[in-house]
């Protein structure tokens, strides 16, 4: 899954601090209720942007992986 842009994100808030509500902004932007909170709370922190990797990769190396038992 990838992270939505920090130009929807903007959106979004925009949206609702324009007066437009939270459910409205969610059905608009087609994500989810919670989200909008998050970028919410997120643009009050100054913390917008989405993170650069949220999920740790590992190498898989296929010399050192096991046959399954």
């Amino acid at each position: 899954m990838k992270a939505y842009t920090l130009d929807l994100r903007e959106r979004v808030v925009q949206f609702v601090e324009a007066g437009g509500s939270k459910a409205e902004a969610a059905r608009r932007f087609r994500v989810a209720p919670r989200s909008v909170y998050r970028y919410l709370d997120a643009a009050k922190a100054n913390t917008l942007a989405p993170k650069t990797s949220w999920v740790a990769w590992r190498n898989l190396d296929p010399a050192t992986r096991q046959a399954p038992v």
